[in-house]
């Protein structure tokens, strides 16, 4: 009888440790991140008629302004699936590009997707500093001789 109850546990606690790690396989987190784009606003968007402001009104704060050409804003969202511990990977992205004239009108809206994106793959070197490096003994040996311990404190101000 009490080999029946501890075979019967241990298949108990086989399937149990068999539906955790199958559910370790199911994306856990799907997170919208950025600005949640609003199609019914882009659509609205008309080069030629809109301004800055009505661009602003209708869709608010851009992600992010050119950086050589003030005159992009750029309204990026996306979407990541987190699964068990692994990194995020990014699921879809959109970016809204909205080109302005000089006089503020909105002159072109360029729409890229996920499809539309490069990897960029930083360069992992460093660049060095100037200077020169102390070594152990230096570090222990370089306060020798900087305090004087028959010096007396002087007393604040009172």
């Amino acid at each position: 009888m009490k080999h029946a109850s501890v075979h019967r546990l241990a298949l108990v606690l086989g399937a149990a440790l068999l539906l955790q790690g199958v559910s370790a396989c199911v994306p856990a987190v799907r997170d919208a991140r950025g600005y949640i784009l609003n199609e019914r606003a882009v659509a609205g968007i008309t080069p030629g008629r809109d301004t800055r402001n009505t661009v602003l009104v209708a869709m608010g704060t851009p992600t992010a302004v050119g950086t050589f050409h003030s005159n992009s804003w750029y309204y990026i969202g996306g979407q990541t699936e987190t699964v068990a511990y692994k990194v995020p990977e990014v699921v879809d992205q959109q970016v809204v590009a909205i080109l302005f004239t000089d006089a503020g009108v909105v002159e072109d809206v360029q729409r890229y997707s996920l499809a539309d994106a490069m990897k960029v793959n930083p360069v992992g070197r460093e660049t060095p500093t100037r200077g020169r490096e102390i070594g152990i003994m230096e570090q222990l040996l370089g306060n020798i001789g900087r305090f004087n311990p028959g010096a007396t404190r002087q007393a604040g101000p009172q």
